[in-house]
């Protein structure tokens, strides 16, 4: 995609390989793994995955509710990993520690998301139950 919009000047980028690329990859993963395994959560690698992360604050509708539901993403559950949403109005966005966090010790009640009971239909920010 880069050296297709190059504009006057500017150098085009090498291509690489499948295996160099797959090697990152690899090296990359083996990193954070072995640092998971020595920790044994989540929680030190929140800050990462939440910075490159599709779905901040992005408002959804729930549509499998009557009426639907307005609701905002904020993260995951740090339990069992489950899409975590809260209501549309809600002071709570996806930099707040306890968006992360267990549901217990919130201030406001989540909507924890099962991911392979949903589909999310992106082009719409609709969520509803898979069939």
């Amino acid at each position: 995609m880069h050296n297709a919009s190059l504009a006057p000047g500017q150098k085009p980028l090498e291509p690489v390989s499948q295996e160099r690329l797959l090697g990152v990859i690899l090296a990359t993963f083996e990193q954070l793994w072995n640092k998971f395994v020595q920790i044994g959560t989540f929680s030190d690698f929140t800050g990462l995955y939440s910075d490159i992360w599709l779905h901040s604050n992005q408002e959804v509708t729930l549509v499998d509710t009557e009426p639907p539901t307005k609701a905002k993403i904020v993260g995951i559950s740090s339990d069992y990993g489950m899409l975590r949403a809260v209501p549309a109005g809600s002071t709570v966005s996806s930099g707040d520690a306890e968006a992360w966090g267990k549901s217990a010790t919130s201030r406001e009640p989540f909507i924890d998301l099962q991911p392979d009971g949903n589909s999310f239909d992106m082009l719409q920010n609709l969520i509803r139950r898979k069939e």
